[in-house]
């Protein structure tokens, strides 16, 4: 699987860089990214729950997964973000999310099997690229904090959130918006925990003839296709990047000096002799 989808694999994690790492700094697009994921583990968990008692595959992920279940953790991010009607609020899901969530109903009624794809890489994803975005953004907040310290200044975020459609909410979970990527299992790490799922699934492709190991590996690459495209529609502009900027006091400060010792080096050549 990991062979197969190498290439592919390789293009999604350049658009989610592009697009989800941009999240490091923008709250806006932090939160449309949860919008869009939000179903897709929805339905993968609701999925595992239906399929468990008829099929020891199912079961089996949701003994490695117990725990890390996302579907609470998104839902309060989303209230944090949104606010406590959310879902009456802002929830509609695009048209390519509610494409791909009808592919994946349409799998669960005839080829379950292949939904083990989607819930192998989408939970690998979560355990690894997205704690990868989730260190970037833990960072963020300490600079923005220390610039705050320093500085004595910092546009509330609930100005910010306001103003862009954005909801400062107290999160239920205390997580302040990053639950969806904060895991922690006693007694389990994040390797471990990644560890037990590839072991999981060799374990199950074992068991598995020749050509359901070959459906497997062909919807793999379909779920980095998916993926892509939801990805894809997440709107990132000019305007965002200035706005991150200006909304950052460590960087914008770092800025107002460079053009500030620009202007000073320009002014003393203009009044030399």
């Amino acid at each position: 699987m990991r062979e197969a989808t190498k290439k592919i694999h390789s293009v999604s994690d350049s658009m989610v860089n592009a697009k989800l790492g941009f999240a490091m700094s923008d709250e806006r697009v932090w939160a449309e990214g949860l919008l869009i994921f939000y179903e897709v583990f929805k339905f993968l968990e609701e999925a595992i729950d239906r399929l468990r008692p008829k099929n020891e595959y199912f079961d089996r992920f949701q003994k490695v997964l117990e725990g890390i279940d996302r579907k609470a953790a998104f839902e309060s991010d989303l209230y944090f973000y949104y606010g406590p009607h959310w879902k009456k609020t802002c929830y509609q899901p695009r048209s390519s999310v509610s494409d791909y969530i009808k592919h994946l109903k349409t799998l669960e009624a005839r080829e379950p099997l292949r939904l083990l794809a989607y819930i192998y890489h989408l939970y690998m994803g979560l355990l690894s690229g997205g704690q990868i975005i989730k260190r970037k953004r833990d960072i963020k907040t300490k600079i923005t904090k220390g610039a705050t310290n320093i500085f004595g200044f910092v546009i509330p975020s609930c100005v910010l959130n306001r103003a862009f459609n954005i909801t400062s909410s107290t999160s239920k979970s205390g997580h302040q918006g990053n639950a969806a990527t904060d895991i922690r299992i006693e007694g389990r790490s994040i390797s471990s925990i990644k560890k037990d799922i590839v072991f999981t699934m060799n374990d199950i492709s074992a068991d598995l003839s020749k050509d359901e190991r070959v459906s497997l590996i062909d919807e793999s690459i379909l779920v980095f296709t998916w993926n892509n495209k939801v990805v894809s529609t997440i709107q990132v502009s000019w305007f965002d990047a200035f706005r991150n900027v200006a909304t950052n006091p460590f960087v914008a400060f770092i800025l107002l000096g460079l053009l500030g010792s620009m202007w000073y080096l320009l002014f003393l050549r203009w009044v030399e002799p």
